[in-house]
């Protein structure tokens, strides 16, 4: 049976409607983000000694990106290991003098004055011992915050510190460079309340950039809007670039599920 060309029409254009709207609700523009981005810092004082990366440089996981002036550091770090080691022998020796007391106080050679005294000289030696274990863990804290470290493989984004530059964090932290992970991008969309209840984090999602598609995942949905005042949730999503360098900020458009 064939359909006049009126019913043809309509139902034409009945589609059209559909998959147009269908479009319009599914793709959605907006803008790279990073996935991660870390402002590196560090809480020891010192002299910025050398730096050993630039903007748009691309490091590994553990890469020395930035180094204080150690010297200073490296004396203080010795000679909290020489103070260990005195503080253990003197513990030793402190604990053989107690011992020797007990045996003589058994004997009733002692009195019950000189016994205690050995049993507090004990005592003071131990807490002198972990007081000087402390303070080496602190030498050796302050050696591993002066080389600032790549937390992850990451692009460098910013660098805030110099060569020279005195860091005093005494008070407050030093922003010294920014890094953003590497090989992998962000996207945030907003979304009605009528959407947002229909995704769930793990959809799978694409994202056009670039002039390439991604396939990307829903990696949070957000429970409240985003203002008091909007109907609107933030939804993201993340993404690999597949070894492709690409830069927050530019244009991108996602298609939900």
């Amino acid at each position: 049976m064939t359909l006049p060309n009126s019913v043809k029409r309509i139902i034409f254009g009945f589609l059209v409607m559909l998959i147009t709207s269908l479009s319009l609700a599914a793709e959605i523009d907006t803008k790279l983000v990073w996935h991660q981005k870390t402002v590196l810092s560090t809480p020891v004082s010192g002299v910025v000694k050398a730096i050993n990366v630039a903007p748009g440089a691309s490091v590994n996981k553990g890469d020395v990106l930035l180094q204080l002036d150690d010297r200073a550091i490296i004396e203080n770090l010795a000679k909290a290991k020489a103070d260990v080691e005195r503080a253990r022998l003197l513990e030793e020796e402190a604990a053989r003098e107690l011992d020797r007391t007990n045996e003589l106080y058994e004997q009733t050679l002692i009195a019950d004055h000189e016994k205690q005294m050995a049993i507090i000289a004990h005592a003071d030696a131990q807490a002198k011992h972990q007081s000087a274990k402390a303070a080496l863990a602190k030498a050796q804290m302050d050696m591993d915050y002066s080389a600032i470290r790549a937390p992850y493989d990451a692009i460098v984004v910013k660098q805030y510190a110099q060569v020279g530059q005195t860091v005093a964090n005494l008070t407050a932290i030093t922003p010294l460079l920014e890094v953003a992970e590497r090989g992998k991008m962000a996207v945030k969309v907003l979304v009605s309340g009528g959407t947002v209840g229909k995704l769930k984090i793990g959809n799978p999602v694409k994202v056009q950039t670039a002039g390439r598609t991604f396939n990307g995942t829903i990696e949070a949905v957000s429970l409240e809007p985003v203002s008091e005042k909007s109907n609107k949730y933030e939804v993201k999503v993340s993404f690999s670039t597949q070894g492709r360098l690409l830069r927050a900020g530019r244009s991108a458009k996602v298609t939900l599920p």
